[in-house]
């Protein structure tokens, strides 16, 4: 899935859907900028979607979908998704995204803590996501539509 910034603080929010407080707080995104979803999360304190994206190839995070405008609908090939029964004792609900997200649970900590070894799966695998859009825009004939 592509989206595009359209926001990047939290002004106008309803804060309590985010996990916020303050209305002063800036999200780590550029305005005008295209991302890959790399993962879809809905926690069970807070249950609005949140996508799993980077800025320039670093520090992966978790950002409120209303950023955002949704450019390009299509699901990455070979994504899985997680439903947590209410026995979970983590903070999610629901994950999808690429298999050592969805399959380790020790990997999605891994990953938002920074941990390189999560971080090279994550750039390995954002770079297959990467190759198959624009893979899809050239059979499309369309080859400025790909990030």
């Amino acid at each position: 899935m592509k989206i595009i910034c359209k926001k990047n603080d939290a002004k106008g929010l309803v804060l309590k859907e985010v996990g916020l407080t303050k209305d002063e707080y800036k999200f780590g995104l550029t305005i005008g900028r295209e991302y890959l979803v790399m993962g879809i999360a809905i926690g069970k304190e807070i249950i609005t979607p949140e996508y799993l994206v980077d800025d320039e190839n670093r520090d992966p995070t978790w950002q409120p979908y209303m950023l955002f405008d949704i450019i390009d609908p299509t699901l990455p090939p070979n994504w899985l998704i997680k439903i947590y029964d209410n026995q979970y004792q983590g903070d999610l609900r629901s994950l999808m995204g690429f298999q050592e997200l969805i399959t380790n649970d020790d990997y999605h900590y891994a990953l938002i803590d920074g941990q390189q070894w999560a971080l090279d799966i994550y750039f390995k695998r954002k770079a297959e996501v990467e190759k198959y859009y624009q893979e899809k825009a050239e059979s499309e004939g369309n080859y400025e539509s790909y990030l």
